[in-house]
């Protein structure tokens, strides 16, 4: 099936009962002030581990 695809990880990151989740700025135009989960796109395969923790320090 021809076509492009964008590959995309997630993680719920869990330590003593917590859930790390992530607030969106306020200042952005799509799901400003909503939580989410640590995510991000990944641009080649070696990129797993950098693109799910590259907004979280």
């Amino acid at each position: 099936m021809p076509g492009k695809f964008l590959v995309v990880v997630s993680a719920i990151v869990e330590r003593e009962g917590k859930i790390l989740m992530l607030q969106r700025s306020p200042l952005i135009d799509h799901g400003a002030g909503e939580w989410k989960f640590v995510s991000g796109s990944v641009r080649t395969p070696a990129n797993f581990p950098k693109a799910s923790g590259a907004h979280v320090r």
